[in-house]
């Protein structure tokens, strides 16, 4: 009798495991498969990030009366807070920042003619933009098809512009322009809506802060204290000396992501009628990622506090949600202090 009794209750401690142990897997199970997306698109994003180039060369300042040797490039590398740096994105759904560049990529919307081609140069862009799923003959490219019957869903999403190599169009403003400055050589193919795709849903933030090595800066924010960084010259001729960032890459780059579950993107959704701005006015997201300032301490203005800001906020509305963070070495990068 007193060893059944033992043997009963050893079954029910095991039984209770085995029931916690399924729970807790099942609830894991879950939170991977509800950020699959997001991992994906960040790893996507940073790893094309990794192969930016700028191809500078030395070159003379004033070709008809040289007086010193200055960096040059046609290519460029844009990154920084969307109002700074992309006018023609709308802040008010577009919320936090972008980046732009150059990479070879070899993608082409043509692959019969230019296939195996995999070293092309392509323009490539990331931003989060808000907004709705709603079947448009316009925009094949980022609503569901037209057949598919699903409610319409508003929610936020991690962009890509891939520009095809084939149409590249950033030689038409850079090329034989050396103090050429715009920012058309991105705007123009964003504005063609079939450059532009969605690579993960419910990615509600994204931050890049161009750094340079912690040994050259300690604070990690020397580089670009107002997240913005651009690599076109400020003017032409260059300053003596030529500015550090003037067709130059960061040699790293902190890349945040900050992404929500379906189910809390669709009660954010409900919370604010399915309108875009509001769901951006909703998290706070437009006082945000303005300033790097400190990086590791919450209690002071900067990054740190940002990211507390917004995830308390996310807390506080009862949405799950997840950060991505990576420091992406630029490859490309060959940083001179000169």
């Amino acid at each position: 009798m007193v060893s059944m009794a033992v043997l009963s209750l050893v079954m029910l401690v095991l039984l209770s495991i085995t029931g916690t142990t399924q729970s807790i897997w099942k609830q894991t199970s879950q939170r991977i498969d509800a950020f699959r997306a997001a991992r994906s698109g960040f790893e996507s994003m940073t790893r094309r990030l990794s192969q930016a180039t700028l191809n500078t060369y030395w070159d003379y300042d004033n070709a008809n009366a040289p007086t010193r040797y200055v960096r040059r490039s046609e290519l460029r590398f844009l990154s920084g807070i969307i109002p700074d740096v992309a006018a023609a994105l709308n802040a008010a759904v577009c919320p936090t920042q972008a980046a732009f560049f150059q990479a070879p990529l070899g993608f082409v919307a043509d692959t019969k003619d230019y296939n195996g081609m995999e070293n092309l140069l392509n323009t490539f862009g990331y931003y989060v933009k808000v907004s709705s799923d709603k079947y448009d003959p316009n925009d094949p490219n980022g609503t569901k098809p037209q057949f598919l019957a699903v409610p319409d869903h508003t929610r936020f999403r991690l962009m890509q512009l891939s520009e095809p190599s084939e149409i590249l169009k950033l030689y038409t403003y850079s090329n034989g322009v050396p103090g050429y400055n715009g920012t058309d050589w991105f705007a123009a193919p964003l504005a063609t809506l079939a450059n532009s795709h969605v690579i993960a849903d419910n990615v509600i933030a994204l931050v890049l802060l161009p750094k340079l090595s912690a040994q050259e800066d300690s604070t990690g924010t020397a580089l670009a204290p107002g997240y913005t960084y651009s690599t076109a010259p400020k003017q032409w001729p260059p300053a003596t000396p030529q500015a550090t960032t003037e067709n130059q890459l960061a040699p790293l780059v902190q890349v945040t992501m900050v992404a929500i579950d379906d189910t809390s993107a669709a009660r954010l959704a409900s919370l604010c009628n399915n309108d875009p701005a509001a769901m951006v006015a909703k998290l706070g997201l437009g006082n945000l990622f303005a300033t790097a300032g400190n990086l590791s301490d919450p209690t002071q203005a900067g990054y740190a506090q940002d990211l507390k800001t917004l995830t308390d906020t996310l807390q506080s509305l009862h949405l799950k949600y997840r950060v991505f963070n990576s420091e992406v070495s630029i490859r490309g990068a060959k940083w001179s202090k000169k």
